[in-house]
């Protein structure tokens, strides 16, 4: 049996000093509440594990003043781990990004909001309400220097409003702040090509601007690049951007100032030509060892917490950037996120915590854009669900929306390149065994024709009050000797894509070769259709602008 420490010292001090016989008698006394220390003594650490992350930068807090306040809506969510699972009594706190993360606590909050002074959160009457925050003078000046990040326990922040940002739209700029993505979408755009490898790629080093030199692409966009897109009638472009070697350090994450006026420069030359634009973060999430890595972020609050504070840095920056820009320029949150298993991996297992926290990136992406201001507030919006994939859009959550007249700004977006082996690996050289006479030994056994259309009808019945974009869809080129079965693939695609009134962006990566993830389709130095690719481009266009319901595409010439 383990003796008492107390008695323990009691043995030691035996024919020692008085003094060492006070030291017992005062351990002694303590005994008797096993030895806890005071209850006077108050606890500051705040325990809450906070489940919603979003963070606004400093430069959205430039006019800032003593009296300025902070709105906040709020709805339910659960826990990381358990994402369903019901709050009883939900939080909320107010921080400095900075790294002491030292909360807000000179202010007010709207009677709803309970503060705690011990740890300096909020306790909402419930999940759902909206709170307001009166800044001091000291938080005002502090809110310059770091920004803002806002956590939440059982409430996710859904709308932020700031006193000192204007929400009008910008004067003279061309906005559209009555009418649906829906409409504008089907209105004005046909057909989508990608500027892949390019502003998409990952280079060397940190906190840089543009490297011609590790550019993936080898040559620079020009405006005759996007004039001679127009010509061939394309007139959206999407222009991944990577942002992961061109960001300072935690917690500000500066962007680079170079690079960011980089990517303004080439979708100005786009939007000169009148092309459509969406921008997007790409590859900072493609793979499991990039900072915006869900794999990780899944674990435990901490990394979520931190990855996301990133995720809202970088959109609130880039959102800044391009907020006085009219409707025909649209954002994408994100590319392919998944846990490197490509919607096979813990996604099928995890009780839905890599679902939620896509929905939750979802919902901060929207919140950010949305309490930039000015355009912002009406700008158009494209949604990916888990790896971009039409198989877990059902699992996707259209976030809440500031705006409340009642008009759906959202897009939703897959990517499509199935069957894999012939749309991206090259090892199988034809497709078409439902309708192109191509005989299924050919071919693979699956994903032909008909389950094409059976994965464009499922989505489109998802997705009735906004328009659903093919993000990325394509046939890597394996020669001319299979060049129409890629022909017919694309041009029943694109045929199928507008009959159920879905948009759709041709990825082309500038690849050169033939075979695997060949998608050259534009010779980015001249503007024009590569040698090889004429029939596919034309088919592409073809398919796109055709209004007869009886065109039919004919099937691949038999090789």
């Amino acid at each position: 049996m383990k003796k008492n420490c107390c008695l323990c010292l009691a043995e030691k001090l035996s024919g020692k000093t008085l003094a060492g016989l006070f030291v017992f008698v005062l351990c002694a006394s303590l005994s008797f509440t096993g030895c806890k220390p005071s209850n006077s003594k108050v606890k500051t650490n705040d325990p809450v594990k906070y489940s919603s992350v979003l963070a606004l930068d400093k430069t959205l807090f430039a006019e800032i003043k003593k009296g300025d306040t902070i709105t906040i809506k709020t709805k339910k969510c659960g826990i990381l781990k358990k994402p369903d699972a019901s709050i009883t009594k939900p939080k909320i706190k107010l921080m400095f990004n900075d790294v002491d993360n030292s909360a807000l606590a000179g202010g007010k909050y709207s009677e709803n909001a309970v503060f705690n002074k011990n740890y300096k959160n909020a306790d909402l009457q419930n999940a759902e309400q909206t709170i307001t925050y009166t800044v001091s003078a000291k938080e005002a000046s502090k809110l310059k220097e770091k920004g803002l990040v806002i956590l939440g326990y059982g409430a996710e922040v859904s709308v932020v409003k700031l006193s000192c940002i204007d929400y009008a739209p910008v004067d003279g700029t061309e906005i559209n702040t009555g009418i649906s993505s829906k409409s504008y979408f089907a209105e004005n755009f046909h057909s989508g090509w990608n500027l892949g490898n390019y502003l998409d790629t990952i280079g060397s080093g940190k906190n840089k601007g543009f490297s011609a030199a590790e550019n993936w692409s080898k040559e620079e966009s020009t405006p005759e690049l996007f004039k001679n897109l127009r010509e061939l009638g394309f007139d959206f472009v999407r222009i991944p951007v990577t942002y992961l070697n061109h960001i300072g350090e935690a917690p500000d994450y500066r962007i680079n100032a170079e690079w960011l006026a980089y990517v303004k420069k080439v979708v100005d030359m786009a939007l000169a030509e009148d092309l459509g634009v969406l921008i997007n973060i790409h590859h900072d999430g493609s793979e499991t060892n990039q900072w915006l890595n869900i794999s990780k972020a899944d674990d435990n609050e901490t990394n979520y917490k931190n990855q996301t504070i990133q995720f809202c840095q970088i959109w609130s920056q880039v959102a800044e950037a391009f907020k006085d820009y009219g409707s025909k320029l649209a954002f994408e949150g994100f590319n392919e996120i998944q846990d490197g298993k490509w919607g096979w991996g813990d996604n099928r297992s995890d009780d839905g915590i890599q679902y939620a926290i896509i929905n939750r990136w979802n919902q901060a992406f929207t919140a950010v854009v949305r309490a930039s201001g000015g355009n912002n507030v009406y700008r158009y919006l494209g949604l990916n669900g888990y790896c971009a994939s039409p198989d877990c859009l059902s699992y996707l959550k259209l976030p809440d929306d500031s705006c409340v007249d009642g008009v759906n700004r959202f897009a939703v977006s897959f990517h499509y390149y199935s069957p894999y082996e012939f749309g991206i690996e090259a090892s199988v050289h034809k497709w078409g065994a439902d309708f192109g006479n191509v005989a299924q030994v050919e071919t693979t056994k699956n994903d032909q024709e008909k389950a094409l259309m059976k994965t464009f009808d499922r989505v489109a019945a998802l997705f009735k009050d906004c328009p659903v974009y093919i993000g990325e869809y394509g046939a890597t080129y394996q020669g001319e000797a299979y060049s129409d079965y890629q022909r017919y693939y694309l041009e029943f695609l694109v045929k199928y894509a507008r009959k159920k009134n879905m948009m759709f962006f041709l990825w082309d990566n500038n690849g050169e070769s033939i075979g695997r993830e060949s998608f050259g389709y534009i010779n980015r130095k001249t503007g024009k259709v590569r040698s090889g690719y004429e029939n596919i481009v034309e088919a592409v266009n073809r398919a796109a602008y055709s209004s007869d319901e009886d065109y039919s595409v004919e099937a691949p010439a038999e090789k």
